[in-house]
């Protein structure tokens, strides 16, 4: 979670960094990894001088173990949902990308 500041969430396609957004004080990223075990689909940097606080993987899983089993269905169907779209919008920016060139 980031506490302050501003985080850059990006990647790297055909060798060029691709922005996909940024994350201000108070937002999170790199939590579909911690709840589905899939590797992260983006990098992270500090856009600007920041601090943040990681949340653990057992303390989320202790929560999710507690959630209804559909409510745990629901949250992997949206993951992957998710993490489809974002394949999708980095492969589009890199195509626009070419197309300026």
């Amino acid at each position: 979670m980031v506490e302050s500041g501003k985080v850059e969430i990006y990647k790297t396609l055909d060798g060029k960094s691709v922005g996909i957004g940024t994350v201000d004080a108070g937002g999170i990223f790199g939590e579909m990894a911690l709840i589905d075990d899939h590797p992260r689909m983006a990098s992270a940097r500090a856009a600007e001088d920041s601090a943040c606080v990681i949340i653990g993987k057992d303390r989320l899983d202790q929560q999710m173990d507690q959630a209804p089993k559909g409510v745990r269905v629901i949250v992997g169907a949206l993951l992957g949902n998710i993490r489809a779209m974002g394949a999708e919008l980095a492969e589009a920016s890199v195509i626009l990308a070419r197309d300026k060139e």
